[in-house]
């Protein structure tokens, strides 16, 4: 009986020290006022995406892994400004949580003093993939298991519009075939997603040879994947790993794309697939809404550059006369 009771009043103060914790966090939450506060944790959640699609933890967060956040933002061209309230935003995150902020270790300052020296350059925007190339890369007959991976990439990433963390970051299951219609895709996170409920990307089936549905069915079969990542690192021999595949492996994957058609490999990278999506819409004549529900951008201003890109020479002299 009398351990009855002890076991009832070691229980009733675990509840109680638990309901304290959540109490404290509520309480370091509300220190900072509700517009800082939606920003920090809009943050987080940006940042908890990248881990995830990296397959480390972010909280807490290894100070490497804040070093490579820090690559992929300046890769992705963000503001210095955009930097510090992410690195910000980890640093309330960790704290609220109990944990000693990653974002002072000497690696991870020496990583930012680098990238706000190159942001103090014109940053050079990656060229576009248009339909026309990745319609021609995908017809190419598709021998190994690295081909049928790539593929897959192109045409997924191009149909969707994606970023190369969302492709990197999709499991098995948010992917939804509707035969005969196409493949509804879920981003569980995303940057344009900032309430964290994830959205819905319809990816109809496309022509004989290029059509993106096919492709990833068919990685998805040849590879032997039922479960986990869609997209993993391949090993010696061209052997399927377990791991899920890493967000650069995108930007290379369309490096050696561009380099087979005669491009210049170093004018494009993971963005050229959502920047080519959204040229190659605006020239066939698609309304922003259609764009804009396929790409979840929140404003029309990023459509506003690819519109002035996609329209470069219809406003020429010589337009039509030559």
């Amino acid at each position: 009986m009398t351990d009855a009771i002890q076991t009832l009043d070691e229980a009733t103060l675990a509840q109680r020290a638990d309901a304290l914790s959540a109490r404290a966090v509520e309480l370091a939450k509300a220190s900072v006022s509700p517009n800082t506060l939606r920003a920090y944790e809009s943050g987080a959640r940006h940042f908890a995406a990248f881990c995830t699609s990296i397959g480390v933890p972010s909280l807490p967060a290894e100070p490497r892994t804040i070093a490579q956040y820090v690559a992929q933002l300046v890769e992705d061209g963000r503001a210095s400004s955009t930097i510090d309230q992410r690195l910000a935003a980890i640093r309330w995150a960790h704290r609220v949580a109990g944990h000693e902020s990653p974002t002072a270790h000497a690696i991870v300052e020496r990583v930012i003093a680098g990238a706000r020296r190159e942001r103090t350059r014109a940053p050079k925007a990656k060229r576009a993939l248009l339909a026309a190339d990745v319609r021609r890369l995908g017809r190419r007959e598709a021998v190994t298991m690295r081909d049928h991976r790539d593929r897959a990439v192109l045409l997924l990433g191009f149909a969707g519009g994606f970023r190369r963390s969302e492709l990197a970051g999709l499991d098995v299951a948010d992917l939804r075939f509707d035969e005969g219609s196409g493949l509804a895709v879920l981003l569980r996170s995303s940057k344009t997603d900032q309430t964290g409920e994830g959205r819905r990307v319809a990816i109809p089936t496309g022509r004989r040879g290029s059509c993106p549905v096919e492709a990833v069915r068919t990685w998805l079969d040849v590879a032997g994947i039922e479960e986990g990542p869609v997209f993993r690192r391949l090993r010696r021999g061209g052997r399927v790993g377990e791991e899920r595949m890493a967000p650069r492996t995108v930007a290379v994957i369309v490096k050696r794309a561009a380099a087979d058609t005669g491009a210049d490999p170093d004018a494009f990278g993971g963005h050229s697939l959502r920047r080519g999506l959204v040229t190659s819409a605006v020239r066939a004549g698609r309304s922003d809404a259609e764009i804009m529900t396929t790409t979840g951008h929140r404003s029309r201003e990023m459509l506003d550059r690819y519109r002035e890109d996609a329209g470069r020479y219809d406003d020429a002299a010589s337009a039509g006369l030559l």
